[in-house]
């Protein structure tokens, strides 16, 4: 069972966003009203993902995550933030590393749409105690794509790029459009170490990557061996991530 710890300090958003998540898997859920709060409690049990409000009394979301990164054990652990804003703006990626955001006001839906996935795989690792598992065929269903039989190499799939509540697949010689599945359950069932997140709308197949070009201080491009003018986004949460990769390859 996954222990997650929300962090936020007005109790009806703190209790909606606490119901939300009991709705989608059942969980350990911890409840805090401020940052002092979650370091007292991060010393005391082991959180598997934090939910931070970024407007929180006394030290802030952004503060907190700073303090989470610092302790040991939590270097890697998955951080959402909770804001009426979009965090990229202010290029956090790289401060926090890992994180995630969703904006408010969200709805069930949309909530789902955004983390579901994510909280039902981190949840299916604990419980296996493993990473996700390798796919042993090399073909991909598309499931819930605008054509159901439609199936992929795995080998020939480029990256995939989510579009607000779908993915589209690009492959070397097929794009698949409308997939019902989130980025997180596509790494998943690739089952690949070279099918990585490099972006939070993008995931790509390191493989087929025959360039990282740099296109400013927070963004690069990935370009693919036959494709020349089909790039793949790269942020700088993941860069040196998906860069290591690519010189291991």
């Amino acid at each position: 069972m996954l222990n997650v710890l929300v962090v936020e300090d007005e109790p009806e958003e703190l209790n909606y966003l606490c119901n939300i998540i009991n709705g989608i898997l059942r969980c350990c859920i911890l409840r805090v009203r401020s940052g002092e709060e979650a370091l007292a409690y991060i010393e005391q049990k082991k959180i598997d993902v934090f939910f931070i409000d970024v407007e929180l009394p006394g030290i802030n979301g952004f503060q907190l995550a700073g303090q989470i990164r610092q302790s040991k054990g939590y270097l890697l652990t998955n951080i959402v933030f909770t804001t009426a804003y979009k965090p990229g703006s202010k290029n956090i990626q790289k401060r926090y590393h890992h994180y995630d955001y969703i904006e408010k006001p969200f709805t069930p839906d949309s909530f789902e749409n955004e983390l579901g996935g994510m909280l039902r795989e981190l949840e299916r690792q604990k419980n296996t105690g493993s990473e996700p598992q390798k796919n042993n065929s090399k073909n991909l269903s598309i499931l819930g794509s605008k054509r159901t039989d439609d199936v992929v190499n795995i080998e020939e799939i480029l990256y995939a790029e989510r579009q607000g509540r779908t993915l589209w697949v690009y492959a070397k010689h097929e794009t698949f459009e409308g997939i019902k599945m989130t980025l997180e359950e596509m790494i998943s069932n690739v089952g690949s170490s070279m099918f990585v997140r490099c972006h939070k709308s993008f995931a790509l197949n390191v493989e087929n990557v025959r360039e990282i070009m740099k296109i400013d201080r927070r963004l690069w491009y990935a370009y693919f061996f036959g494709k020349w003018d089909t790039y793949c986004q790269i942020s700088a949460t993941y860069y040196e991530s998906v860069y290591r990769l690519f010189k291991e390859r």
